[in-house]
């Protein structure tokens, strides 16, 4: 007949009978790719952490990017988007690949856009495709502002005398 069992683990040593529950958790083991809206910025030249730019110009968009799982991940795409995603009327601006990340270790990808007048949320989207394994995948989406100023064209001037 079964009386109990022997329960040990970091050194505390229990024994335990048939009303006793033994509750535990397991963590998952695999990456989780994450990223915060803080982690986003634009910069236009020598100029970083910009958040206004103006039409037609080439702004670098960052993303420092971290591995928070417990094991080493893979080559991870980073798409990034104009607008959210998950809605109609967003537009992919481009998409960069993490390097293989280490548990806790941080990587920063980037790609240059032409920007366009107006006041714009900028999407990062961590493994869109969801290719890769990633613990947590609500931490794989993030935005930030960006305001575009129009080029003023002065159409015609009049002179009186």
């Amino acid at each position: 007949m079964f009386k109990g069992l022997n329960f040990s683990a970091n050194g505390i040593n229990r024994d335990l009978g048939l009303e006793d529950e033994l509750n535990f958790g397991i963590n998952q083991i695999e990456p989780d790719m994450r990223t915060d809206h803080d982690h986003i910025t634009f910069n236009q030249g020598e100029e970083e952490n910009i958040t206004y730019a103006d039409a037609g110009e080439v702004v670098t968009i960052s993303v420092v990017i971290l591995n928070d799982g417990a094991i080493t991940s893979e080559e991870t795409p980073v798409a990034f988007w104009l607008g959210n995603p998950n809605e109609e009327g967003s537009e992919q601006i481009g998409e960069a690949t993490t390097d293989v990340l280490n548990p806790d270790v941080t990587t920063t990808v980037n790609i240059d856009w032409q920007v366009i007048p107006g006041q714009h949320e900028i999407y990062v989207y961590i493994d869109p495709e969801e290719a890769t394994t990633d613990r947590n995948r609500r931490n794989n989406l993030r935005h930030a502002a960006l305001q575009v100023i129009p080029n003023l064209v002065l159409s015609e001037i009049n002179v009186d005398r």
